[in-house]
């Protein structure tokens, strides 16, 4: 499962470096100016030269405030605050008994967070207070306050249960008795949530929250088969980012989707859409991966700065799970048709196609392959080495000449240098700021 989790990150990072790669209308195109190359070794040059422009919008500096915070509470003592609340609510835990069965029930209410919550001298302290308010100073000494506020309806279930055996033995480990646990996790959520961080007087990051809970039921437990969340959520990062959420949708039985937007000093630079269908059942205890199969006709559209777009499909998250695991798996590895049938099958259930300025050619098609380790064995019957061959999948681009490279080869360091080292010379700064003697 690890294994193809890190084929699919390949392919997204393709999908991303792709998508950070958007030119102006009269930059090196070699078809009249639309900024579309027509050649691989061109478009590696557009790629570089626009990915760079994208990762230029971001600044050492303007994560500075952010490092500034990090290295204030990164190391920061909250042993005193987490036993308070430790305390409050297991003094909040109602249990009963019977013959067999203890239940303990834990109510996580948002009055067992509510307070004042101070840092003086890298501790945490805890004061009485009618909200959640924290306050602390940065490593340049500026006063920062996080102000957290719940609104609206509020509606308690139950997020978790878990049943457990109890071993009992006697004095002597002799001899034991066995009784049964139930614990039962209950929270209050509320429909509106607003955070503010402010750093030195000035606001520095919000984010507020707001949750339909009308398809929750009151007391009940949240289960995947029969209830369904929507939401919206918008959370702006002064001098970084601002990320909107129009909707998040999540139905049981139906339509689930998903709309973000991200905007950089007021100009969208990403949107995307995702949309799937799923008819889940069971309870949440039941959910195993097989039911990744009733997830089904999932689509995503990508845009980046209006210049890039990333078109998808994929007709079972299931299906496609297990395609990737069996090309990977040990058995197979060594039987490259077995690998390439494999591969197949994802393909056809993955597609995820490229395209500039919202023109219907497709400029590049992403998909599987098939990859090849070499190396020695020693046949001790015939006492030589032999030649032997490993398989296994991987991350591709097309491009409509008919050329094919694996996703490895071609977004490499030396293809894309000055990309890389601009990109390495960012993360290298913004690291760069934050106190590892700390």
């Amino acid at each position: 499962m690890k294994k193809v989790f890190s084929i699919l990150s390949v392919f997204v990072l393709g999908m991303v470096a792709l998508s950070s790669c958007s030119g102006d209308d009269n930059d090196g195109g070699g078809n009249g100016g639309d900024g579309i190359d027509t050649t691989v070794t061109d478009d590696k040059k557009f790629l570089e030269d626009t990915g760079k422009e994208f990762v230029g919008m971001f600044t050492a500096e303007q994560a500075a405030p952010y490092t500034s915070i990090i290295n204030a509470i990164k190391d920061s003592d909250t042993k005193d605050v987490g036993e308070q609340i430790d305390n409050i609510i297991n003094g909040l835990t109602a249990t009963t008994e019977s013959p067999n069965l203890t239940v303990y029930k834990y109510a996580i209410e948002a009055s067992a967070f509510r307070g004042r919550y101070v840092m003086s001298n890298g501790v945490w302290y805890k004061n009485p207070g009618d909200g959640f308010v924290a306050e602390f100073q940065d490593d340049k000494g500026r006063i920062c306050v996080l102000n957290a506020t719940f609104s609206g309806a509020t509606k308690k279930v139950i997020l978790y249960e878990e049943n457990r055996k109890r071993y009992i033995y006697n004095s002597d480990y002799t001899n034991y008795d066995i009784t049964n646990e139930q614990r039962i996790y209950e929270a209050e959520l509320p429909s509106h949530i607003e955070c503010v961080l402010t750093q030195g007087g000035s606001q520095l990051a919000t984010v507020v929250v707001n949750l339909d809970l009308s398809n929750l039921y009151e007391g009940q437990r949240i289960e995947l088969s029969r209830n369904s969340l929507n939401l919206n959520c918008v959370a702006d990062f002064v001098g970084l980012a601002k990320v909107t959420v129009a909707k998040a949708s999540y139905q049981a039985q139906g339509v689930s989707s998903v709309n973000v937007v991200v905007e950089k000093a007021g100009k969208q630079i990403l949107t995307a859409n995702a949309s799937s269908q799923s008819y889940l059942a069971g309870a949440p205890e039941d959910m195993d991966e097989n039911l990744l199969k009733s997830v089904t006709n999932t689509v995503l559209d990508m845009d980046i700065l209006g210049k890039v777009q990333i078109k998808g499909t994929c007709d079972n998250i299931g299906m496609l799970k297990d395609a990737l695991e069996n090309a990977d798996d040990y058995h197979n590895q060594y039987e490259e048709q077995k690998v390439r049938q494999y591969v197949n099958q994802a393909n056809n259930l993955l597609k995820v196609s490229v395209y500039y300025y919202n023109k219907p050619e497709v400029r590049a098609t992403l998909k599987f392959d098939v990859d090849k380790d070499e190396s020695y064995r020693w046949d001790y019957n015939t006492g030589q080495s032999y030649m032997t061959y490993r398989y296994f999948p991987t991350a591709s681009i097309s491009f409509p000449d008919g050329s094919s490279y694996f996703m490895a080869n071609y977004f490499n360091e030396d293809a894309f240098k000055s990309l890389v080292d601009m990109f390495n010379d960012l993360t290298k700064k913004v690291e760069d700021q934050v106190d590892t003697k700390r």
